[in-house]
């Protein structure tokens, strides 16, 4: 089960993390496990700089295979990024989610670059919705896990959501409680590592910086 992501801004960091239960009915307890998280820094010149930094991360992953079923596995991640400007920056947008590899060392993405893995897009297949992917040998996903709900209606008369958290101003927070990761087909090692970036405007440019988390074992 996993919560809404949760967005709040302000001067004053003002992350609220939903509660989540990560379990699935008859299969066992999640084994909860802390995780480094990650920062990120950037002088976009004109005296305008940018940090970012991935908080209070974790991982829930489902001990053994999902419902017996070896090629399978679940784990829920949290976690809150908290980014602050300087300078002439008028906002940007926060977007986040998790690479997810079968058989795929992500430990350089982000770096030297990691096989399976396009690090300049997070992804050799996706984005998907919904975290579940369907992975073989030596592929890799990207899985966007932070969103905005815009309360417009789109053309279908419904509200329309956006990969991403746009803000104002010099300070922005987004938490994500439980959500969900779930792979199938993969019979080898998977990993995960989360992937978040920072899109700043200012009145002459805009830049983006990624912020990477540590690669962890889904089993």
């Amino acid at each position: 089960m996993k919560s809404k992501s949760v967005i709040s801004t302000g001067v004053v960091w003002g992350v609220c993390v939903a509660a989540g239960v990560g379990v699935l009915s008859g299969i066992g307890p999640a084994a909860a496990g802390p995780l480094p998280g990650g920062a990120a820094h950037a002088d976009l010149g004109g005296g305008t700089t940018m940090t970012a930094r991935l908080v209070n991360e974790k991982v829930d992953v489902q001990p053994g295979n999902v419902a017996g079923i070896p090629t399978s596995r679940v784990a829920w991640v949290s976690g809150a990024v908290r980014v602050s400007v300087t300078g002439k920056a008028k906002g940007g947008v926060i977007k986040g989610g998790y690479v997810v590899g079968c058989q795929v060392n992500l430990a350089g993405a982000g770096t030297s670059g990691a096989a399976g893995v396009n690090t300049s897009t997070g992804a050799l297949i996706g984005p998907t919705a919904g975290g579940t992917l369907t992975l073989g040998p030596g592929q890799a996903a990207y899985v966007p896990i932070i969103d905005q709900k815009n309360y417009a209606l789109d053309a279908d008369n419904a509200l329309y959501t956006i990969n991403g958290y746009q803000f104002a101003g010099k300070q922005a927070s987004v938490a994500y409680s439980q959500e969900e990761l779930r792979v199938n087909g993969c019979a080898g090692y998977a990993q995960a590592r989360a992937r978040i970036t920072i899109q700043v405007t200012t009145p002459s440019s805009k830049s983006e910086t990624t912020l990477w988390g540590r690669p962890f074992s889904l089993g």
